[in-house]
């Protein structure tokens, strides 16, 4: 769903594609034709805008990542860049460098502070162990709820990716990850996570994860299957990690897949539609009706000969039907179905 308020374009373009050294597409502005950057929202107090993968949001490090979401839209749209911003641009959230996707900006402090209390009640569910500090509770009870009124639903994402294998399901059926996700101490992987089992683990933090199995077949002729997911915390390659500790990576994770993820074009993780009900305005919007991974040329479905099963006989995967199973828990197996009895009880211990 692409939607326009009426005071700026529905589309913004970026035709040319620069290689960085790594060898990763990076979009650069030149005007004209049809590109890979969208705007799909626009109003007084949000711009919502469709990322392309293998590109950061914003950096300090400007020789290492001379094109960022920051310098495209500084170059595209400058009347929104406010100078009193660090990097000119209120993000709301933030998407992965290999993720691609939904990405909603703020565009004044007012809206900022009203995507933050809608954020702040999915963060609430998991903050019985990890309380947050009395200036945050202050903030989104106090002055903020006192300006934009009593809380409403919180914010939603529906994420969709390419996972290594069959997952062991029927579509339209999923798993819940409750499975802490921490820091990776081991040299040499500053950036990586980890989940609670593994012995370099640091500062395990509540994680939960729903995984839901769309259809099953191969792509490039290797097993793998299309799912939707959706963070009900958020933690740093939250995703990735869970996908990745049931057996499962995402195709083309570098990071957290096997060997041979090197051999795909980007990593197959991309935000599909987000849902921000916030007092200022409600944002609905998706990067389009079927998600982009759906009608890949190099995917077939399982056949009936095969030992997986494909889809459920309807080819109609829309954004509403996924949100409406995301809310039925009575579709989502526990996660220690699908992992060794002897990882789960060391999980549960290290928790």
């Amino acid at each position: 769903m692409v939607t326009d308020s009426g005071d700026g374009p529905s589309r913004a373009v970026v035709t040319a594609v620069e290689r960085t050294d790594e060898g990763r597409a990076a979009e650069i502005v030149r005007g004209g034709g049809d590109g890979a950057i969208r705007v799909l929202h626009r109003s007084a107090h949000f711009l919502v805008v469709e990322k392309p993968a293998d590109l950061v949001i914003n950096t300090q490090k400007t020789l290492e990542h001379p094109v960022t979401v920051e310098t495209l839209l500084r170059r595209q749209l400058p009347e929104l860049v406010d100078p009193a911003v660090q990097h000119g641009f209120r993000f709301c959230h933030r998407l992965d460098f290999a993720t691609s996707g939904v990405l909603c900006l703020a565009l004044t402090r007012r809206a900022a502070s009203a995507a933050q209390v809608v954020a702040k009640r999915v963060r609430q569910s998991s903050s019985t162990r990890y309380p947050r500090s009395p200036a945050s509770k202050a903030e989104c009870g106090g002055e903020l709820k006192e300006a934009f009124g009593p809380p409403l639903r919180p914010a939603r994402k529906c994420y969709v990716a390419l996972l290594e294998g069959h997952v062991p399901l029927a579509p339209n059926n999923g798993i819940e990850v409750d499975l802490a996700v921490g820091e990776d101490s081991r040299d040499g992987h500053q950036h990586k996570m980890c989940t609670a089992n593994e012995d370099h683990c640091v500062s395990p933090r509540e994680a939960r994860t729903r995984v839901l199995l769309l259809r099953r077949g191969y792509f490039h002729a290797r097993p793998a299957s299309q799912v939707a997911l959706s963070l009900l915390t958020g933690r740093r390659h939250q995703l990735r990690v869970h996908c990745a500790a049931l057996g499962h990576p995402v195709v083309g994770d570098t990071t957290y897949g096997g060997a041979d993820a090197v051999q795909h074009d980007r990593m197959y993780l991309h935000a599909w539609a987000l849902r921000l009900p916030t007092h200022l305005e409600a944002i609905n919007v998706d990067t389009g009706g079927e998600h982009p991974f759906c009608r890949l040329p190099a995917w077939r479905d399982c056949g009936p000969g095969d030992d997986a099963v494909g889809s459920d006989g309807s080819d109609l995967v829309t954004v509403d039907r996924v949100f409406e199973q995301f809310e039925c828990p009575g579709l989502f197996l526990p996660w220690r179905m699908f992992v060794r009895p002897l990882q789960a009880d060391q999980i549960e211990e290290r928790a």
